[in-house]
C-alpha cells in the first residue's frame, strides 16, 4: 500500500487554517487513516488528537484540517494506515506556523560580570531564510553568529565587559526580507533613562 501526502510544506499564520492531504494507492475508508506529528525540536512523535479527516475521490484522498493554528501545530505530519497488521506511512508534510508580526527580543546576559559579556537577540515567528540580523554598538556594526530552526533565529554577540559596564547601547537590528526593519536595544543597568524598545539589565 502506498500513501502520498501533499503538499510537502505548508506555511500558515497563527490563527489561520491549513489542509493536509493523504492519497491512498488502494482506497480504503478515511476512518482507517490516522495522523501523527513529529515535534520540530525534540523529534518526539505524538498522535494528532481529535484529527478531523474528510474524504474525496471515493475515499482515495483523506484530508486533515488544521484550524485556528498555533505555534504548537508546527511539526511534520504523517498519515498512517494499518492494513492486515502492517503499518504504512505517508511521506510527510512540514507545517510551519508564522506570526503576523515577528517577535524580536534582546535577552539579558546571565552573567554581566563575565568577560566578554554574551548578548542574545531572539527572532520568532518568521522563517530563517527571510531574517538578517546584526548589532550596532557605539556606531560600529557587528555581525555576531547565528543558530536557528525554521521559525526562530538566535543571534549571539560577545561584548567586552568594560564596554558593557560603560553602559554602551547595544542595538539588535533585524531585517525581515527587505520589507521591515526592527530595532531592539539592550544596555547595562544604571541611572540611565529606559530607551524605547529596549531592555535594561541588572
Amino acid at each position: 500500500m502506498f500513501l502520498f501526502q501533499s503538499p510537502q510544506r505548508v506555511e500558515v499564520e497563527v490563527g489561520g487554517s491549513a489542509a493536509l492531504r493523504c492519497t491512498q494507492q488502494f482506497p480504503t475508508s478515511c476512518y482507517s487513516v490516522s495522523w501523527v506529528k513529529v515535534q520540530p525540536r525534540t523529534s518526539e512523535v505524538a498522535s494528532v488528537p481529535h484529527a478531523h479527516a474528510s474524504s474525496s475521490g471515493g475515499g482515495a484522498s483523506c484530508t486533515l484540517s488544521i484550524g485556528n493554528a498555533s505555534e504548537q501545530d508546527s511539526g511534520t505530519y504523517y498519515c498512517l494506515a494499518v492494513v492486515s497488521s502492517m503499518s504504512y506511512f505517508g511521506n510527510g508534510t512540514r507545517v510551519i506556523t508564522l506570526h503576523r508580526s515577528p517577535s524580536v527580543q534582546t535577552l539579558c546576559p546571565s552573567d554581566s560580570d563575565s568577560s566578554p559579556v554574551p548578548l542574545v537577540c531572539l527572532v520568532r515567528g518568521v522563517v530563517q531564510s527571510r531574517v538578517h540580523v546584526h548589532w550596532m554598538i557605539d556606531g560600529t556594526e557587528h555581525s555576531g553568529w547565528t543558530n536557528s530552526d525554521e521559525v526562530s533565529t538566535q543571534n549571539h554577540l560577545l561584548v567586552p565587559v568594560d564596554q558593557w559596564r560603560a553602559r554602551a547601547v547595544c542595538t539588535c537590528v533585524v531585517d525581515i526580507g527587505g520589507e521591515e526593519t526592527i530595532y531592539r536595544s539592550i544596555q547595562w543597568n544604571g541611572k540611565e533613562t529606559l530607551l524605547r524598545h529596549s531592555s535594561v539589565c541588572p
